[in-house]
């Protein structure tokens, strides 16, 4: 009777947070970590009591485990600053823990995942609708302004953000309706993925969001060959679809020349002459501090206080404020050892997806997963910190969802 009741209540809050999960995640980053934070521990106190810890054994969470203890027993204390990179190191294991939480317990019915996939639809949609508002009136919904003549916030108050979000969660909100099928014809299915993805497209266009773009193109490219490849009897279709897609946002891009200057052309520019750019300023400094201990890193967490150490403060637009790309921030923060650590971990999930291929042989789900791959951990990503409580946040909510896809066998 205990454990009955042990059960309802379990089940009740597991329901509560798929509900609010969305809105906490996205919006509130002290809540995000909160609710995170909470979803781990009840997960922990639920394997304890059933006895039930079989998801330990899951080869990628073994590395993350490796990867952790590196970082509190080897990283953290030769750090510059030990006591605040073992705290930090500490706190790195809620965020596979959460993944693991998500597909083990979560997300583990098919009645749950339908009241995500309708909580996420309304999130997602109102990130797309408030940005779209903002863009169109000025102000978005809440009465936030433009964050410049060329960058837009959306709900997200004074952080010009809204395109690092939307150029990652679309491939979650494509890969619900994967799960969910709202369609059984092919060709309705294929123009359902094309919509999602110009709307995206579009939308981070116009926050002026330079590798928000890129991250979302490249994504959306790997997709439609999934679809390609996967819908035989679709193709001619896929083709005059995407290429009136294009034709109409070459039109849409005319008319607002200095969105495109920004988004396209100046991402162009820049990486043409990355090395004298703002980005290639901050990856030399980043190069810099990892030059201080190329081989365990200055600390996790330490790579602002390492940077201003060496005088960088000031040098330049964003230098020392985080490196701006993945591989650099763990080689500056972990070093080589960390870095190669935390890629082993990625590989191994890799792994799993590619032996869940040969399950599946979905070549959309496929591409689906490999893009969340591509877009959470691309080694030569710019964009926030990976360690930052709002994108990590995002980063391991996709995981969980790869995962819960691998343990369903979507076919």
């Amino acid at each position: 009777m205990f454990v009955n009741k042990n059960n309802v209540y379990l089940n009740r809050f597991s329901q509560f947070f798929i509900c609010t999960l969305p809105f906490l995640l996205l919006f509130y980053r002290g809540i995000a970590d909160t609710t995170l934070i909470l979803i781990v521990l009840v997960f922990l106190l639920k394997s304890f009591k059933e006895g039930n810890w079989s998801w330990v054994k899951e080869q990628w969470f073994i590395f993350a485990i490796i990867f952790w203890l590196y970082l509190i027993l080897i990283n953290a204390p030769l750090s510059i600053n030990p006591e605040k990179s073992l705290f930090y190191a500490i706190a790195f294991i809620r965020w596979p823990i959460f993944a693991i939480a998500l597909s083990y317990w979560i997300f583990n019915n098919q009645k749950n995942r339908k009241i995500f996939l309708v909580s996420f639809s309304i999130a997602f949609g109102f990130i797309i609708f408030d940005t779209w508002w903002q863009y169109l009136v000025g102000f978005d919904l809440f009465g936030y302004p433009w964050w410049s003549p060329k960058r837009l916030t959306g709900p997200f108050r004074d952080n010009p953000i809204p395109g690092i979000w939307i150029s990652r969660l679309i491939f979650l909100f494509i890969l619900l309706s994967l799960i969910h099928k709202p369609f059984n014809n092919n060709l309705k299915t294929t123009l359902l993925y094309i919509v999602i993805l110009f709307t995206g497209l579009l939308t981070v266009f116009l926050t002026g969001e330079r590798m928000a773009f890129i991250i979302i193109f490249g994504g959306s490219i790997l997709i439609l060959i999934g679809i390609f490849i996967e819908y035989q009897s679709t193709r001619l279709y896929l083709f005059l679809i995407s290429m009136f897609g294009l034709i109409s946002f070459l039109i849409f891009g005319s008319f607002h020349p200095e969105t495109t200057q920004r988004t396209f052309f100046s991402a162009i520019e820049k990486i043409q002459h990355l090395s004298t750019s703002d980005y290639g300023i901050v990856f030399k400094s980043a190069y810099d501090v990892w030059l201080e201990s190329p081989i365990l890193g200055v600390g996790i967490h330490q790579y602002r206080q390492a940077c201003i150490d060496l005088g960088l403060w000031g040098s330049g637009p964003g230098v020392c404020w985080h490196p701006h790309n993945i591989s650099l921030e763990l080689l500056s923060e972990t070093g080589i050892i960390g870095f190669l650590l935390f890629y082993t971990m990625i590989i191994s999930i890799l792994i799993k997806i590619m032996k869940s291929f040969g399950q599946s042989k979905n070549w959309i789900l496929l591409s689906l997963l490999l893009t969340f791959l591509l877009v959470c951990f691309f080694p030569f990503t710019s964009g926030i910190s990976i360690f930052n409580n709002g994108f990590a946040t995002i980063i391991w909510l996709m995981m969980g969802w790869l995962f819960v896809c691998i343990k369903m066998k979507v076919k």
